[in-house]
Parts: C-alpha cells; sequence; structure tokens
C-alpha cells in the first residue's frame, strides 16, 4: 500500500502568495519552453456538465506528471465560486498517483503569473499602467496582488479599476500597494484601460464589437469567450498554445470559423519571449491563455516541494492498492 499526500488549502494559497516571483519564473521558463519541444502539451478537452449548467474539463499534463479538474460556471447563477478544480500529482518514477491539492488558487495563481509575463512584455513601459479587471474571483484577486508586489512587478501599476464593487481582498491589495482603485459602474467606461483583463465567465462574446482600442493596449482574454471576432481580427493575437485556444468557441476559435484559417493568428507568447514572433506596436494585442496543463502541474510540484518542506502536507495511508490488487486493467 502507499500513501496519498494532500496540500490543504489554506497552505497552498499561503505558499503561493510567499513565493510570487517564484512561481512567475516558473511560468515564464514554461512559455519559453513551449513549442520548442514538439508533443510537450497534450490538447485539453472540455465536456459540457448540463446539470451544474457550465463546463467539466479534464487535462492530462505530459509524461504522466499529472492532471487537473476543472469546474468552470457562468457568473450570475448564484454565490458558488465560479471555479473550482483538483490536481493530482504524479510519481516521476512510476506514474502512480502521489499528491493531490485544491486547484482554484494554482489555477488562479498561474493565470496571475501568465499575466505578469504577458504585461512585461506587451504593456507601454513610458508610464504608470492602468488595469481594469473585468470579473471578480480567486483569479483577479490573485492578479491584482501579483502585479503589485514590488517583488514581482515587471512593469509600473498605478491605478486599478474594477467593474461594480470588487471586494475587500482587492481593496486591501491596493491599499497596501499605494496603488488608486476605482470602482466603475458599467463596462464601456473600462476598455480604454492599458491593459484590461477580461476575466468574467460568459458562454458568449460580451465585449461591443463597436469598442474602440487602442494601439499599445493589452487585453488579457482571461475568460477566453470575452471577445467577439470583429475585435479579435483588429488586433495582435498572441495565444498561450495555437491547437488549444482554438477550440471550445473560445474567440479566437470563433475568428477561425469566421475568417476559414489561422492567419490572424499572430504566434505564441513563447514565439514571442524568444524573439521569432514580433506584433504590430500600431495594434492593440490581444492574449488569450487556455491555461496549458504543464503550467498547473509545475505550480502544484513546487507547492508540494514548499509544503513538505515546511511540513504542511496531509498523508492519507494506505491510499494506493498494492501491485497484487492493481492487475486488472482500468482503461
Amino acid at each position: 500500500m502507499r500513501d496519498l499526500h494532500v496540500v490543504p488549502a489554506r497552505a497552498v494559497r499561503r505558499i503561493l502568495d510567499e513565493f510570487a516571483p517564484e512561481v512567475v519564473e516558473i511560468v515564464r521558463g514554461i512559455y519559453l519552453n513551449h513549442g520548442v519541444d514538439d508533443g510537450e502539451s497534450p490538447a485539453s478537452g472540455f465536456a459540457r456538465s448540463v446539470a451544474a449548467d457550465g463546463q467539466v474539463a479534464a487535462f492530462d499534463a505530459p509524461s504522466g506528471s499529472g492532471a487537473r479538474w476543472v469546474v468552470s460556471v457562468p457568473s450570475g447563477q448564484d454565490a458558488t465560486p465560479q471555479t473550482r478544480g483538483m490536481l493530482v500529482l504524479a510519481d516521476g518514477v512510476d506514474g502512480h498517483p502521489a499528491a493531490c491539492m485544491e486547484a482554484t488558487w494554482i489555477g488562479a495563481a498561474r493565470a496571475a503569473a501568465s499575466a505578469v509575463v504577458a504585461i512585461a512584455e506587451f504593456a507601454p513601459k513610458d508610464r504608470g499602467l492602468s488595469v481594469a479587471f473585468v470579473g471578480d474571483g480567486a483569479v483577479v484577486t490573485q492578479m491584482a496582488s501579483y502585479l503589485t508586489m514590488p517583488a514581482s512587478r515587471q512593469a509600473e501599476v498605478a491605478r486599478i479599476s474594477v467593474l461594480g464593487t470588487g471586494d475587500e481582498d482587492l481593496a486591501r491589495i491596493c491599499s497596501d500597494a499605494d496603488v488608486v482603485l476605482e470602482r466603475i459602474p458599467g463596462l464601456t467606461g473600462m476598455l480604454d484601460a492599458d491593459v484590461v483583463v477580461l476575466a468574467k465567465r460568459e458562454k458568449d462574446p460580451y465585449v461591443p464589437s463597436d469598442t474602440p482600442l487602442n494601439a499599445g493596449q493589452l487585453l488579457l482574454n482571461v475568460s477566453l469567450r470575452a471577445l467577439p471576432v470583429e475585435l479579435v481580427l483588429a488586433a495582435n493575437n498572441v495565444l498561450d498554445d495555437v491547437d488549444e485556444c482554438l477550440q471550445a468557441y473560445t474567440s479566437p476559435h470563433l475568428a477561425e470559423h469566421a475568417t476559414g484559417g489561422r492567419r490572424f493568428v499572430t504566434g505564441t507568447l513563447g514565439e514571442v519571449l524568444r524573439g521569432e514572433v514580433l506584433v504590430d506596436a500600431a495594434k492593440p494585442t490581444v492574449f488569450t491563455p487556455f491555461g496549458m496543463s504543464p503550467l498547473d502541474v509545475a505550480v502544484g510540484q513546487f507547492v508540494l516541494r514548499a509544503a513538505t518542506a515546511q511540513d504542511e502536507i496531509i498523508a492519507v495511508p494506505d491510499f494506493l492498492a498494492s501491485s497484487a490488487y492493481a492487475e486488472p486493467a482500468l482503461l
């Protein structure tokens, strides 16, 4: 029999906050290497959950290193958090499940680190940035935290605006970082910020197709479906992974259907970081991060190592069957 190690959610979040710069560098490193080694990241798939009126996604990571399971429900249904999930990490030797942890904050930290990397690469560098958050929840909170932490700042954030009232965590983060926080009543009042984070999860595009976008402006299409085809085609389009992003009716996927091809895709973030692709400075840039599974697994592995070193893991004895009981094929 073998034990399974569980990292409690409280420990996961504390480690992600304490080691923000390390998480950013882990994510940056994976982007830099992505696409260099073919077959690094298998495509992720979606399965619609009718009962929850949302979507369930199961993602396998490369080389049997782990898997994540995520439930995402459109906003406005009730007070339940929009995203919940679990990350399972495999033993590096034999591939057996070795550890698991609640994945909401893992995904939020991965998204936040991706935002830091993208903003450092694409956002204007000649002034303090205005950042608008359309959406709420763990992703917005973690992004605001990472973007305003002095140790992880790649660009100076001067003002943050949020749609509606925001939450207490966001107000505290801005106060601690001496960043101005503005609460904007409507979507249109937010879309001229230097960086617009589209994190409100909806099944269909919700940004008006006639929205004027600015040269050099950065839109982080975190919710994947925020932008209509017209705005996608008017911008540089940088994806984390082309094949993954062009599925599941994401904004780029809709643009592919509308145009009959992929010529509108500028390239991947890894290609930009390696200097293989340049964006047009006269256009806005849309970065769509589907959320590659190797990112979550790498962040989870870091959290597991830190939690183990700090004696914050819970062992579940005899969780896995011995080989004698595991002979019959399950697949």
